[in-house]
């Protein structure tokens, strides 16, 4: 009771508070959350005031922090909250990882540990600071595992994301400067660790293990208390990230400060009272006594005493307030949403702590009474029923600290005007702030809290339920007093996963005991306990409900149609409403759609990238069926031009159009789809079926937002744009809606379905017939109805054939107008795919102007007939229509935008685009902003006079002379693209070497602004057959009348001449895109090359000869045209399509001093190429220059032309810290291919280096005193490791950091923008390495001979059987599985091996007795007497056979030997010498013994795979009796993609698979599908039969390198 007492004490602590100089916090929020604080000095000193009778609080963001990996090799600064992958965006040591597969090839950052550290200081201790009895130390939020230490001291670990954490540092807090480290332990590692000790200690796993391959994700997140999708989802990447993610205080004082403030209401119904149960949990210094008040809205106070003792104390006390004298909160579309405010606050003698929250008064019951089958299940909000429109809420991004209040907001907005009255807060994510819950209160949004556990099983030992209950008691106690919070689910899916998903290695009981424990037992009580049971709980979602608790807390049908609630997908067209369930709740339905062209354009998607199947969509697509099944349904309900089945347009202008088609297409049926849905649910709102279904009162579709730019079942994508299905929610969410069900016999059923709260009434109904084509109705029903009923759904209106034959029309529209509401809705009947694009209508005008009010702009449509679906959008503003994606029924209509971040109509009406069905069936182009597309033509016109000598004088020294007339001549840009040789000749241009280099340089020019639009292989190799055919045609026309084959010329004729010299230049373009990589890589190509450039220079020598023979020059002719044929119609391949494009890129520097990383060379004349990115250079980290990119502009300097020293001295002389790149880039890597990590290189470790392996950059001999040496070097690769864009970023971006220790190299500088003494490409220092104590031999190539080599020597008898080669090769395979160093093999990336063996001689070996024997090996086949390798042809199969060793030596020996490849015994060829060795000697042979493998020789399939391969395909699976090679010259393959499952088994390791095609093979004569996968180390090619899909053929190879895309490869059977 508030007694004059307290009203006295009150009076003196105010009078105290005026005279004395305090920190008074309004609003000071508990430590476990994020309080209001003061600003810490900008030094690292505290602020140097007497604060003797207050709490002192300082906020620790204000510090400098840092952060480092385990190494230290990656440090930099940091601002708190905040996390890893945040900060190292920040300080620009790695990309965005948003952008591309950069959520891939950061892995390595998970992978890792990182410590955040910073150091504050406190002055004298004879100030307040030290005074203070308590002094603690607030984490709001570490994520996860994480270790707290000051000054060294290990004080704390934190283990749980969803907990605050606690630190006191009374005892530890020094005098000066005090360190602070929170080390962060890799979760990857952490989960794994988790998992194998549980395992372990109980002998089963906890499922699901892994996610999906296609997911890319992280094993055992079910063993960490942290956000689920973090690991990955079939919506979310990869990022297991860590780091201090939200707000961290340190709070002195000498009371008690407030830990937890709640105000529980709870109404009881027997003397409508409300009790308020109020709640302080207080963290106390010492014993004392205190004083609490709580106020209601300023008018209401309690207080009371009472005694505390240091610690944690909890106050509870129970107030009461008649219902009459309070209003009540209401959901959104029931009522008003009335907040009161409540300040709870304590007072000792000397200080004060106050906390603000704001509560509604409202009672929530779930019904569940019995039905006609089944019971029902809805929620009552204060009495009245509550049909629950919404959908489930994922977290907004992956990184949790960026996600900001203005974009939740958004998020919240667009719910609430889609008409929403709640939101599922997914339990695979993260309990979310305390702004969200404060703006749902404020909305009426009612929020479906699920806890933070979804489809997976947990552990239940000790440790894993203490923190569990830790965090439900937490995290209740923050959140219970928020009115919009109206029930809590116990997980998501895991009771329906127990009985469907999970199969682990225990018994189905074990893991049904085990959910029990952890969600009835644990958690259940909990609930019970902090809520006070004001809300229901459920154990799942979905979940049985009352049927559950009966059946024991597991149903045996938890997603039953009859009970509880309901998770529903389907695979049909759910356009047709009568295949869906009818169920009571249905909280999730869904169906997935892509993302806008303009938000895909943020995740760094390039014009080759912008369709349905780029690898680029299908990287992010997560969830193995949801392309095909977008593709199968737009297919079947539209009609689409072409289908993208990996073909590319010559156009880049129109590929962006290309996917918005998919876009728009994919929204469309989505959004009608979901429409289908909710109005078939919403019509069941108040009826049953004759089984018993019905009474639906709850559609939640998945889901509301995404958390990145990819496709995905959300109606809002990443940028905040509104999808089509979020305009549609607007119409099928609203309070009144009529809904027509129509019958397979041309009847419809009209409903009126109205969640308001009062009737309508004097209704008048219309109901119009229409066809496309026209707006004027020639069939039109009228009727009017005295009232629709609130909370209800009943057929208001019927008709049939007779009145209006729905076969004769297209569309119906229902319109509803009562007194003070009206209901609108349109049908379709038409077949989309049949109606023509006249038929379906366009937009004939558009105007735009100023609202009403700020940042409203209205924009007017008209047209002449109905247009279907109406599709407006504004590019890079974010905001939303009044309506959209709608059909146009009327002549004119006019919508309003309501923009939130741009308020000039002009910026409106110049990224206003209008887009409809018809343009889609048209093939027109959507005008898309391409904001890394540049028109080059554009640069060029707006060149004036001296823009044009500017550039010329960088061509040459030999054009100096000519500037002034190209002054005088008033040559400008437009001009200058006119200009031809004879142009030059008449300026009076005599100079040839002068004139050869102006006609180059513009013609460079102009190839830049006219053809790069076209400038793909295929259009190149079009035209040199072209050029081809011109010669051949202009020879035949000079052949003489009598048709003789042989002419003799003095002179060359021009016109032949010409064409040579046409045919030349045009060779060279296509040898400057064929010595570009990925076609420099593929053998196949080079080839080309290698025969074009032979035909030309073979036809031009014919032709200049003095005997030109017409008929060997025709032939030549029309070799070259076959091949450049063959080029052209390779339509599927998309390095053959994808065409050139210019792309601005910005390289920064931390200084001016810095080097920009990257090497030029200058292949052709006036032609800039890239040739070298530098390791960590500004140029490696801005991701975006590759090798044989051409330098157009310079900071806007234009360079093309230029000579090579200009550029560089233009380079090095930049003064900003930004430089400008434009740059012209070619196709870097196939298109259709999609890479994928699986389970094998999940977790690599790192050991020290053994001591018996080193590094040398030449081969070392073997010693005298060793009996052997393994030398282990590797294969060729190329110079480059950015030739592709996989290669060069994996290699980057994967390895661990401490792996990334290579040796300093000092190589030719010319033209080099490196420090010669900075290059670090080259083989790895042996000094580096021990001192990293561990490495990665993935750039340990030479860089201009690859001569780098593993060593190892045998000493001693033990140590030479362990230079067994085959030894060697099972431990890199085994170190190459499990992605870590194995003992003594060092982690290889993907690089083919050669390797060899140096024994000592025979005597050497005999004097310390070993046998021959002792080394042997089964791959080399060798025995007791055999040493050497050579092919016995006695075999005749092409195997390796046994020599008898003598000491005498007889036979002969091959210092080095090749297997080969035979198709047969007959076809066996003599022995060949591999690298052109020679026959040594008998004295050479008998010196020493040497054995050599080569990773790319002929392998075949060994017995020892067969049992790994029925493994995984199964007992059926058999092998043919003959063997199969493989011809592994020269070997690449493709990029990675996700492993497929064969008889049920999922192929585990690096999985490969190239595009489907059933046509018959190059290769074979069988119509084969083939798959590369690689198993436990070793390479395999697997042949389906394309009909049947059933292993045909496989083929094993060893140790193969993983190289850029190459041809297809042979394969031959042995017979």
């Amino acid at each position: 009771m508030f007694t004059i007492l307290g009203d006295m004490l009150k009076a003196v602590r105010y009078v105290v508070t005026l005279c004395m100089p305090v920190i008074f916090f309004a609003r000071f929020h508990l430590p476990l959350q994020e309080r209001s604080v003061d600003v810490l000095p900008s030094n690292l000193g505290v602020i140097d005031q007497h604060f003797t009778s207050q709490i002192i609080q300082y906020n620790l963001s204000n510090l400098n922090w840092k952060f480092q990996n385990s190494n230290q090799s990656y440090t930099g600064s940091a601002r708190i909250p905040s996390c890893i992958h945040i900060d190292l965006l920040a300080c620009g040591l790695i990309p965005d990882p948003y952008v591309g597969d950069n959520d891939v090839r950061l892995r390595w950052v998970a992978l890792d540990n990182w410590t955040y550290s910073t150091t504050f200081r406190l002055q004298s201790p004879s100030l307040v600071h030290h005074k203070k009895k308590k002094k603690l130390l607030f984490f709001y939020g570490l994520d996860t595992i994480a270790q707290i230490s000051l000054n060294g001291i290990l004080l704390k670990r934190a283990e749980n994301m969803h907990l605050s954490s606690t630190v006191d540092l009374s005892n530890v807090l020094t005098a000066g400067i005090n360190r602070l480290e929170i080390a962060f332990a890799s979760p990857v590692l952490q989960a794994k660790k988790l998992s194998d000790e549980y395992e372990l200690a109980y002998g089963y796993d906890i499922p699901p293990k892994c996610p999906l391959a296609i997911q890319n994700g992280d094993c055992h997140v079910n063993f960490l208390r942290k956000m689920a999708s973090s690991f990955s989802w079939d919506w979310a990447p990869s990022f297991p990230t860590v780091g201090i993610y939200k707000a961290a205080s340190l709070l002195l004082f000498d009371c008690c400060i407030i830990r937890e403030f709640s105000v529980l209401p709870k109404l009881n119904a027997s003397d409508q009272m409300w009790r308020l149960h109020v709640q302080f949990e207080l963290n106390c210094a010492s014993s004392t006594n205190v004083t609490a008040t709580v106020t209601l809205e300023s008018t209401l106070n309690w207080t009371w005493q009472s005694p505390v003792t240091a610690g944690i104390n909890q106050l509870d006390q129970v107030f009461t307030i008649p219902d009459i004298s309070v209003e009540r909160w209401w959901p959104y579309g029931y009522g008003k949403q009335r907040l009161y405010q409540v300040r709870g606050r304590i007072d000792c003698t000397i200080e004060s702590d106050i906390k603000t929250i704001h509560i509604g008064f409202r009672t929530v019951t779930l019904s569940q009474l019995p039905a006609p089958a089944g019971n029902l299940f809805y929620f009552e909000v204060n009495g009245v029923p509550v049909f629950l429109k919404g959908a489930n809420w994922v977290p907004v991004d992956s990184f949790l600290p960026r996600v900001s209040n203005d974009r939740v907001q958004f998020l919240l907005e667009s719910s609430q005007q889609a008409n929403m009255n709640c939101l599922r807060v997914w339990g695979g994510g993260a309990y979310e702030s305390d702004f969200f819950y404060e703006e749902a209160d404020r909305r009426g949004i009612l929020i479906w809290q699920d806890l933070m556990f979804a489809v997976a099983l947990y552990p239940v030992n000790k440790a894993f339920l203490e923190s569990v209950g830790q965090e439900v008691a937490f995290q209740l106690g923050r959140l219970k007093h928020h009115p919009s919070i109206f029930v809590w689910s116990a997980n998501n899916e895991n009771e329906l996963g127990i009985n469907h998903w999970f199969h682990g290695t225990a018994n189905k009981s074990t893991y049904q005991s085990d959910y029990l424990t952890l969600y009835r037992d644990l958690i259940g009580n909990i609930v019970s306990k902090v809520d006070q049971q004001s809300r229901p709980f459920v154990l799942s979602s979905p979940s049985n409900g009352e049927l559950t608790i009966k059946e024991g807390g597991i149903s045996s049908n938890p997603n039953s149609e009859l009970y509880g609630d309901m998770h529903y997908y389907t695979v049909r067209d759910m356009w047709i409403s009568y295949i869906h369930p009818v169920a009571r709740c249905i909280s999730e339905f869904g169906f997935q759609s892509l993302p806008f062209v303009e938000t895909l354009q943020t995740a760094g998607f390039k014009d080759y990238d912008f369709r349905f199947n780029s690898q680029s969509m299908l990287h992010r697509q997560h969830h193995p069926t949801a392309h095909k099944s977008m593709a199968f349904n737009v297919k079947a309900h539209f009609r689409l031009i072409e289908y993208d089945d990996g073909k590319l347009t010559t156009s880049s202008r129109l590929v962006a159009s290309k996917l918005w088609r998919w876009v728009f297409l994919t929204q469309l049926y989505q959004a009608i789809a979901y429409k289908t849905m909710v109005e078939h649910w919403r019509r069941w709102r108040s009826r049953f079926d004759g089984s018993g279904r019905g009474h639906t009162m709850c559609t939640l579709y998945w889901q509301l937002n995404d958390v990145w730019q990819a496709p995905s079942w959300s109606t809002i994508d990443y940028n905040l744009k509104w999808k089509i299905a979020h305009y549609y929610a607007q119409r099928f969410f609203a309070p009144l809606l009529l809904s027509a069900e129509c019958y397979p016999n041309h009847s419809c059923d009209i409903y009126a379905i109205s969640d308001l709260v009062k009737p309508v009434k004097n209704i008048r109904l219309t109901v119009q017939f229409l066809k496309w084509g026209s707006f004027q109705s020639e069939c039109s029903l009228h009727t009017t109805l005295p009232i629709v009923q609130p909370l209800s759904a009943h057929v208001v209106f019927n008709f049939d054939k007779t009145t209006c034959d729905l076969r004769n029309f297209d569309i119906l529209s229902l319109h509803l107008q009562g007194d003070e509401n009206d209901a609108t809705n349109v049908h379709l009947f038409s077949d989309l795919r049949n109606v023509s694009a006249e038929k379906l209508g366009n937009i004939e005008s558009v105007q735009v102007d100023v609202g009403q009010q700020e940042r409203h702009f209205q924009v007017s449509l008209s047209a002449s007939q109905p247009v279907a679906f109406v599709w407006l959008d504004v590019a890079n503003v974010t905001g939303y229509f009044s309506d959209n994606g709608f059909i146009m029924l009327q002549s004119k209509v006019t919508v309003t935008f309501y923009a939130k971040n741009v308020n000039d109509l002009n910026v409106i009406k110049d990224r206003l685009t209008v887009l409809t069905l018809s343009d889609v069936y048209n093939g027109a182009a959507m005008v898309v902003q391409h904001y890394n597309s540049i028109s080059f033509l554009d640069v060029v016109n707006s060149w004036n006079e001296e823009d044009v000598v500017s550039w010329l004088r960088g061509l040459d020294d030999v054009v100096t002379p000519y500037l002034q007339v190209f002054t005088s001549s008033s040559i400008d840009g437009r001009k200058l693209l006119l200009l031809s040789s004879v142009d030059l000749i008449d300026m009076g241009i005599t100079n040839l070497h002068a004139l050869r280099t102006f006609i180059n340089a513009i013609q460079l020019l102009i190839n830049l602004c006219f053809e790069i639009d076209s400038e793909n292989l295929q259009c190149i190799a079009l035209q040199l057959s072209a050029k081809s055919r011109n010669l051949m045609h202009d020879l035949r026309c000079l052949v003489t009348p009598k048709g003789s084959k042989r002419l003799e010329w003095e002179v060359l004729p021009n016109s032949i001449l010409s064409e040579l010299s046409c045919l030349a230049e045009q060779t060279k373009k296509m040898v400057s895109w064929l010595d570009r990589s990925p076609f420099s890589a593929d053998n196949s190509y080079h080839q080309i090359r290698d025969t074009i450039l032979h035909l030309v220079v073979r036809i031009i020598q014919i032709i200049r000869s003095s005997c030109r023979n017409v008929g060997d020059t025709s032939r030549n002719c029309t070799q070259l045209c076959a091949i450049c044929d063959r080029i052209v119609e390779e339509s599927r391949d998309p390095l053959i399509l994808q065409t050139a494009y210019l792309e601005n890129v910005i390289v920064k520097r931390n200084s001016l001093q810095d080097e920009l990383g990257f090497n030029i060379e200058a292949p052709y004349k006036g032609m800039h190429a890239i040739s070298e990115v530098k390791f960590r250079s500004p140029a490696d980290f801005c991701g975006r220059l590759m090798s044989g990119d051409e330098i157009v502009q310079v900071n806007e300097h234009t360079v093309i032309g230029w000579q090579l020293n200009f550029i560089s001295e233009l380079l090095l002389s930049c003064e900003t810290l930004e430089v400008s790149l434009l740059l012209k880039k070619r196709p870097h890597q196939h298109d259709g291919i999609v890479k994928s990590l699986t389970a094998n290189i999940k977790y690599p470790t790192t050991v020290d280096v053994p001591p018996t392996l080193t590094i040398h950059p030449l081969k070392k001999r073997r010693r005298s005193s060793s009996l052997g040496v393994l030398h282990v070097s590797f294969a060729e690769l190329s110079l480059k490791h950015n030739d592709t864009e996989h290669h060069t970023d994996e290699w980057k971006n994967s390895i661990p950091p401490n792996c990334r220790q290579v040796d300093a190299r000092s190589l030719s500088t010319s033209n080099s923008l490196m420090k010669p003494f900075d290059r670090r490409r080259a083989t790895f220092s042996v000094d580096e390495l021990r001192e990293a104590h561990s490495f990665a031999l993935n750039g340990g190539v030479p860089w201009r001979k690859r001569n780098s080599a593993l060593i190892e020597e045998a000493s001693s008898t033990s140590d030479l059987s362990q230079l067994n080669l085959d030894l060697f090769i099972e431990q890199y395979n085994e170190c190459h599985r499990q992605s870590c160093v194995v003992e003594r093999v060092p982690f290889i990336w993907d690089q083919a091996i050669y390797a060899e063996v140096e024994l000592a001689d025979h005597t050497s070996i005999l004097e310390q007795g070993i046998a021959v024997d002792s080394f042997s090996s089964p791959e080399w086949h060798l025995s007791d007497k055999s040493v050497q390798l050579y092919q016995d042809h006695s075999s005749g199969n092409g195997e390796i056979s046994n020599q008898n060793f003598k000491e005498g030596r007889e036979g002969k020996c091959l210092s080095e030997a090749e297997r080969s490849c035979s198709p047969s015994a007959a076809d066996v060829e003599s022995p060949r010498l591999f690298s052109g060795q020679t026959m040594p000697s008998d004295d050479e042979c008998s010196s020493s013994m040497s054995m050599s493998f080569q990773s790319s020789c002929t392998t075949p399939l060994y017995p020892r795979s067969h049992s790994k391969l029925r493994k995984f395909f199964g007992e059926s699976f058999d092998f043919p009796e003959a063997r199969w090679y493989f011809e592994a010259k020269n070997c690449s393959a493709p990029v990675l993609s996700p492993p497929k499952v064969y008889a049920g088994v999922t192929l585990e390791g690096w999985a490969y698979q190239a595009q489907i095609d059933c046509k018959r093979s190059r290769h074979s004569n069988h119509k084969w599908v083939k798959r590369w996968l690689v198993l436990k180390g070793f390479f395999l090619y697997v042949y389906l039969n394309s009909e049947s899909y059933q292993p045909e053929m496989v083929i094993r190879l060893s140790n193969c390198r993983v190289s850029p895309p190459g041809p297809e490869l042979k394969t031959r059977k042995i017979k």
